[in-house]
């Protein structure tokens, strides 16, 4: 009977008690900036919102561009499930968590999957996959991608997390 309570015990406490995570699976809690901006080739000033961003946009490809607008900007925290940030009316971004990566110097970086969502013309509850990918992101480093035709210009994503 002491030995039967006892393993019961033990197995309860194992179970409670699992330092971090299971092995391979990322915790939650990555806090995330998701930004939607149209990009077109004609000349304009960068908008207050954008300019911690203009060392990115002065280079290839973003340099292409003569003026950016600032869609939307989106906080969401990652995890092990998708995270949805609205880009526009038809499209949508989903990110989720599958890694913390330590690297050198006690830096940060994540593993991440991006895709980007367009809502069905035919069934608007069903979203079609426009993009797809897995990428790595460190930590307060931002990320801009050019995307799909939004808007009467390019649509660029961009993602920073901390």
């Amino acid at each position: 009977m002491k030995i039967t309570m006892l393993s019961v015990l033990i197995t309860v406490f194992s179970i409670i008690h699992v330092p971090g995570a299971a092995a391979g699976k990322p915790q939650a809690g990555v806090k995330c900036r998701a930004y939607s901006i149209v990009a077109t080739e004609k000349k304009g000033k960068l908008p207050t919102d954008l300019m911690q961003f203009k060392h990115i946009f002065k280079d290839m490809p973003f340099k292409m561009f003569g003026s950016f607008r600032l869609n939307t900007q989106t906080s969401m925290v990652l995890g092990s499930k998708s995270s949805v940030a609205r880009l526009s009316s038809k499209l949508s971004l989903h990110v989720q968590l599958l890694d913390r990566i330590l690297s050198s110097r006690d830096k940060r970086r994540f593993r991440l999957q991006l895709q980007i969502k367009r809502k069905n013309p035919k069934n608007k509850k069903k979203l079609v996959t426009v993009y797809s990918m897995v990428m790595k992101l460190s930590s307060e480093k931002p990320m801009f991608i050019a995307g799909p035709k939004e808007g009467g210009g390019t649509l660029v994503v961009g993602l920073v997390c901390k």
